[in-house]
């Protein structure tokens, strides 16, 4: 079942067993979908152009998390608040005839930085400039990404199709009267139903004729337990049992006072045909 019904709800259990069905349909199919789109996205991703595929992979949290760790073996940092060196605003201090860069992003990624990576008044560097550093940083890992996914495109990307299965829900069950006279949530225990069941009546023609029909009703006792009449005996056809069912659940109030009559579980097995 879906987790968008966070409160369990009472069904009938045919209605239940058609819920379920479908909604592992969906999933199986919402899955397939989600497949195709991931081969797209992947097919999509090797047709961009390497500046863009970079900035693609920058987005990443496990990418970047790289890149950084590369950034910081080469330009280590006291700032507890950043990664490394390469940040918006970080200090930097072009090469000059006198002075060396520093840091020396040229030296260590062969990277040369211009007018508008860096502020030259407050000698910091810019997001420009910080964004250059991180592709050159990042290119190495964006090649060895590259050559994996065509690999794997080549090689032909698994297809995961659900064949056959098992679904196993827990379920509380209980009985209902519904009628035109009764109230559809109203729970009734089998003791409940055996009352509601309608009493034999007793025809006093089928007695002599000379005894009056309130003889009959106070004076005549049944020869036989009343166990004679239980195959005679049948539901009032104003009132009829339905099942319900409830999903279980750990936060459901039937784990602590249990209303239902039964505690069960279903289990149904499925096998896809296409």
């Amino acid at each position: 079942m879906s987790n968008d019904n966070l409160t369990p709800i009472d069904m009938g259990f045919a209605e239940f067993v058609a819920k379920l069905i479908s909604e592992v349909f969906d999933a199986v199919v919402t899955s397939q979908a989600e497949q195709q789109e991931k081969l797209q996205e992947l097919h999509e991703l090797m047709a961009l152009p390497e500046e863009l595929f970079v900035d693609h992979l920058l987005q990443q949290n496990s990418f970047l998390q790289q890149v950084d760790d590369l950034l910081y073996a080469h330009f280590p940092t006291e700032k507890e608040q950043q990664p490394h060196g390469i940040y918006a605003g970080a200090p930097y201090k072009p090469k000059t005839s006198r002075t060396p860069e520093s840091p020396a992003i040229f030296e260590q990624l062969g990277v040369k930085l211009t007018k508008s990576d860096f502020d030259q008044s407050d000698k910091v560097l810019t997001e420009e400039g910080v964004l250059k550093v991180y592709r050159k940083a990042a290119t190495p890992y964006a090649v060895q990404k590259r050559n994996i996914i065509s690999k794997l495109i080549e090689q032909g990307l698994s297809n995961i199709v659900v064949d056959s299965g098992k679904i196993n829900a827990k379920l509380t069950f209980s009985t209902s009267m519904t009628g035109s006279n009764d109230d559809d949530s109203a729970e009734a225990t089998p003791e409940a139903e055996l009352a509601n069941v309608s009493q034999p009546r007793l025809n006093p023609s089928l007695f002599s004729s000379n005894l009056s029909r309130a003889h009959v009703v106070t004076g005549i006792q049944p020869i036989q337990p009343i166990n004679r009449y239980v195959g005679l005996l049948k539901p009032d056809l104003n009132k009829q049992v339905r099942l319900k069912v409830k999903q279980a659940s750990n936060k459901s109030p039937q784990d602590v006072e249990a209303k239902s009559n039964i505690f069960s579980e279903v289990e149904l097995h499925f096998k896809t045909i296409r």
